[in-house]
């Protein structure tokens, strides 16, 4: 079921009119917001919003669309600078499904429980490293 909704999902028109809509909505704010720190500020609670509004999201990367490359991929990471508290990114790869857990969370209890479900089921993982994110930060330029 989850296959189908991400087909659906995926679809070219509906990606077109999220992203679009999405750009609508940055562009206000950049050109109502009078100052750097309104858009900060309005930025701010746009992603706070989001997090209020579920307590994961799950993105399919896809599957790798150069095979004569994939052959030699061992592993696959995604990076994200902004995620939500619990935020799987899943991409396929030369026959092997990596799955990237980002989590801004206290503790580690929910990647241990799934990897624990994984065993019960007696599903064979390889958990590959555990890593701080590292997305590069920029800073705001100096306000004068």
């Amino acid at each position: 079921m989850y296959r189908g909704i991400t087909f659906v999902q995926s679809e070219a028109e509906r990606v077109r009119g999220v992203m679009t809509a999405m750009a609508s909505r940055k562009r206000a704010v950049v050109q109502t917001a009078p100052t750097t720190e309104a858009k900060e500020q309005a930025f701010a609670q746009m992603l706070a919003g989001g997090r209020g509004r579920f307590t994961f999201m799950v993105s399919y990367v896809g599957q790798w669309k150069l095979p004569a490359l994939g052959a030699y991929i061992r592993e696959f990471w995604t990076h994200v600078p902004q995620a939500n508290d619990l935020l799987v990114e899943i991409s396929a790869v030369n026959g092997r499904i990596f799955l990237t857990v980002h989590q801004c969370l206290g503790d580690d209890r929910v990647i241990r429980e799934f990897l624990g479900e994984l065993e019960r089921e007696g599903i064979p993982y390889e958990a590959c490293k555990l890593i701080r994110n590292d997305v590069a930060r920029f800073p705001q330029p100096l306000r004068i």
